[in-house]
């Protein structure tokens, strides 16, 4: 069965985007689609007006607010009257953080229009063991996979396509095949996931007010927002199987990025990710009732080093296998600061003895005994020197100039937190392997060496104060053993944010 809708954005003009909800994938490419399970007759109405709203708010997000203007977003379908507040919210974050990251101070106001109904969703209680989890097959997604499998979670993996592959060049078809590796290394743990064919490259048409900042390079295809749009889907597919649970792998990455504005990241859709998981769940709440089922952030409180770990404690290969970024079917990552972190990560979490690093015609080949991962770095070398030590230098150069001292704080346990300072570390015994990242530029990794045997004692202290009574899995600059049931600490379903 397909539902059709349409929400209209007042902005400089009006713009009116038509949808359609169903299975398959339309072959209107003037209309959004949006691939879901059948919705039942009596939610259609309720849950269409909600979901034209997303799109209106991603749509809103991608054209930005213009300086003492409104912007006001009208669905063609009554919207439930208990989830108008909770949405006009979420616009007035997304849409204001999207100004944040071009640099500027918001003075425009964003609202939610039209009209209202009464008539609450009538929803089932799920079961509490089940869950359907949003997997790109990168390390966030992966990680949270493996860690709700470990806490003994039924779990219905769903991967969303956003746009046709002729607009996001063949990064959905390189996810999904990471999908199918990973499917197949975590064999009958998981059930085989539900791939869902989504377009919203209407949107894309839309021409943004505001400009990115010149140090932030993002491509034209990104949409900001979307997670709102993607929990609404979820939240469709949890309702068609029974599940309790919604989950995504957002991290503290995202509240605490070194290159933030105004304390949110370029992630406009992330920036805010408790107020939005908050407000989220107190929407669906009040729609729907207690036994509505509610979005969860297991990793909210790791950054990206502690999400490599968490993987690794429960099977190592599976960092291998993980998706990083476009790749156009060559077999390698490239450059996106996934792979970044994908490479210093399976550095940091190798036993020394055990890795090894090739370079070798415009390709980096880094792994040991459980598996390797080739990187294109090599072919966008200027001269003697690779990107990846180029980032490398710079993080080192950031981290070096906050002159921060450790303590039991998140954001201070930078050390062991940033995969590429705990893998450099991990390199201290293998010097030949750290001259072919960085060739004979090294004095930026000795400058760190030498802060961290100044401070080591102290960082090491504020690393055990931070996970006392979180956590079994400490980081350290080697191998970190874990067994799987060590990973039930690091995971939680809240009904609040708060208690993640």
């Amino acid at each position: 069965m397909e539902i059709y809708g349409s929400v209209t954005i007042h902005h400089d003009h009006k713009y009116i985007l038509p949808l359609r909800l169903g299975r398959g994938l339309s072959s209107n490419t003037g209309e959004i689609w949006l691939d879901c399970p059948p919705v039942l007759e009596g939610q259609i109405e309720q849950l269409i007006a909600m979901v034209e709203t997303a799109v209106g708010i991603i749509a809103a997000t991608r054209l930005g607010l213009r300086k003492g203007s409104a912007t006001v977003i009208v669905p063609a379908h009554p919207l439930l009257r208990e989830a108008a507040t909770e949405l006009e919210e979420m616009a007035d974050l997304f849409v204001r953080s999207r100004s944040l990251v071009a640099g500027l101070s918001a003075t425009g106001t964003v609202a939610v229009g039209g009209s209202r109904c009464d008539a609450l969703l009538e929803v089932v209680g799920g079961d509490p063991r089940r869950a359907v989890i949003a997997w790109s097959g990168g390390i966030d997604s992966t990680a949270c996979v493996a860690a709700a499998l470990a806490s003994g979670l039924q779990l219905q993996p769903v991967h969303y396509a956003y746009y046709r592959e002729t607009v996001a060049r063949n990064l959905f078809a390189n996810e999904r095949l990471a999908v199918i590796r990973l499917t197949s290394r975590l064999g009958h743990l998981v059930q085989p996931p539900e791939w869902r064919n989504c377009d919203l490259s209407p949107i894309l048409s839309l021409v943004p007010h505001l400009a990115y900042r010149d140090d932030i390079d993002i491509d034209g295809w990104e949409l900001f927002g979307r997670n709102l749009l993607l929990c609404l889907l979820l939240w469709i597919e949890a309702l068609t199987i029974g599940a309790r649970h919604l989950i995504l792998g957002l991290t503290a990455e995202d509240l605490y990025c070194t290159e933030e504005v105004g304390r949110h990241t370029f992630y406009s859709e992330c920036c805010q990710s408790v107020a939005f998981v908050r407000s989220f769940n107190a929407m669906m709440t009040s729609v729907a009732g207690s036994d509505a089922p509610t979005c969860a952030v297991p990793l909210l409180h790791m950054r990206k080093g502690a999400v490599i770990r968490s993987l690794c404690a429960t099977d190592r290969r599976l960092l291998f296998e993980t998706h990083c970024c476009i790749n156009d079917f060559r077999g390698e990552d490239g450059l996106c600061f996934s792979c970044y972190d994908k490479f210093w990560g399976i550095i940091a979490t190798a036993q020394p003895e055990d890795l090894f690093i090739t370079l070798d015609h415009g390709h980096m080949k880094v792994g040991d005994s459980c598996g390797a991962a080739v990187f294109g770095w090599g072919s966008y070398a200027h001269g003697d020197v690779l990107p990846i030590a180029e980032a490398t230098r710079r993080q080192i150069g950031r981290f070096l100039a906050e002159r921060d001292l450790p303590s039991s704080s998140l954001e201070h346990s930078k050390f062991h937190y940033a995969p590429a300072l705990a893998g450099l570390l991990n390199l201290r015994e293998r010097p030949k392997l750290v001259t072919t990242v960085f060739g004979e530029d090294m004095a930026p990794v000795l400058r760190l060496y030498a802060v961290y045997d100044r401070w080591r004692g102290r960082i090491d202290a504020a690393i055990a104060a931070y996970f006392a009574g979180r956590s079994p899995l400490l980081p350290g600059a080697s191998l970190v053993t874990a067994t799987a049931a060590a990973v039930h600490d690091v995971f939680c379903l809240p009904r609040e944010v708060d208690r993640c």
